[in-house]
């Protein structure tokens, strides 16, 4: 936003507000439902929105500053499909777990979170901080953000946290 579409530092940050603010509601709402119908479902659907969420940066946006049509899109998309997967992750890593492990799996969890977002971060640099910033440079990242994201749907197809009646 600073670089291409030459934003200043506070319209860019206030420009990039939108996606997680849309995260609070929707995590909100997952929460309560991912306990009551269980994880999978907000996993997969929240994993698949953020693949297309990467396909919409990849192919939407331009060089030319169309916020409202070609990023703010984006950004809802991202918020909502953050908000699906991060508490429907957080509770299906302790899901199963017995009362007296659960503060330790909850910590296990959160800190694996924690250094996964280090290595994103770290690769994100890796990949744009060149120096010289163009609309191309952002094509690798956005392939990385699809392939993750279809690889994260792909492994919590297999997570099974609703209740089975007795």
């Amino acid at each position: 936003m600073t670089q291409i579409w030459h934003f200043d530092q506070v319209h860019a940050g206030l420009a990039i507000v939108p996606g997680p603010l849309t995260v609070v509601p929707v995590a909100i709402m997952t929460g309560r439902l991912a306990g009551r119908y269980g994880h999978r479902r907000f996993l997969v659907s929240g994993a698949l929105l953020y693949a297309l969420t990467g396909l919409w940066f990849y192919f939407v946006p331009g060089t030319s500053p169309e916020y409202f049509s070609r990023w703010l899109p984006g950004l809802f998309m991202s918020g909502a499909s953050v908000g699906l997967v991060m508490p429907s992750l957080s509770g299906a890593a302790v899901a199963r777990l017995p009362a007296e492990h659960y503060a330790v799996g909850s910590a296990v969890n959160q800190a694996t979170r924690q250094i996964g977002s280090v290595i994103g971060v770290a690769l994100i640099v890796m990949l744009l901080g060149n120096g010289v910033v163009t609309r191309g440079n952002f094509n690798a990242v956005y392939g990385a953000h699809i392939f993750l994201a279809l690889l994260t749907a792909l492994l919590c197809a297999f997570v099974q946290t609703r209740r089975t009646a007795t």
